[in-house]
């Protein structure tokens, strides 16, 4: 069974597969067998999260910083994403995309992944959000991370300050 099957017919399987453990009350509580679901596609699958965000406070407006950061896969596999990318962008208080780089979606393994690099800060003074997303081929978000803030499946990681 795929993941994908897993996911459509994760209630009907819960519920006729192997459910003869579980009381009749929870067995047709769907909000039950919908966690029970998540939980096993979250220990299948892979949960992806940033963390050791690590760059300057502030940087020139329109000029280049460095950044590093580690993902960390806490899943159990390896995300397979063909032709998949990296886009890390400076987003501004509305949420719009001001600046954005897009790397080569690395082998996301089980455990950190170090990535270091560098990007143009907006051209206008102001603080900006710094996030990270997986696009697909068309440059659309398709990938969530798990935990903080995140507009339109872009992960805030932190934040610079274009002065």
């Amino acid at each position: 069974m795929t993941i994908d099957t897993f996911r459509r017919l994760g209630t009907s399987f819960f519920r006729y597969g192997f459910t003869n453990w579980m009381p009749n009350d929870l067995l047709y509580d769907s909000a039950c067998t919908e966690a029970g679901t998540n939980a096993v596609l979250k220990v299948l699958g892979y949960r992806l999260r940033t963390k050791a965000t690590s760059h300057k406070s502030k940087a020139a407006a329109g000029g280049d910083f460095a950044l590093s950061f580690v993902i960390e896969n806490t899943g159990s596999s390896q995300p397979y994403l063909p032709n998949y990318q990296l886009e890390v962008s400076c987003l501004d208080s509305n949420h719009n995309v001001i600046t954005r780089v897009y790397l080569a979606l690395p082998a996301i393994i089980v455990g950190d992944t170090s990535i270091a690099m560098s990007m143009k800060a907006p051209g206008v003074k102001g603080t900006y959000d710094i996030a990270i997303a997986v696009v697909d081929s068309d440059k659309i978000p398709r990938v969530s991370f798990s935990g903080g803030t995140a507009y339109s499946n872009r992960h805030v990681m932190s934040s610079i300050e274009a002065v």
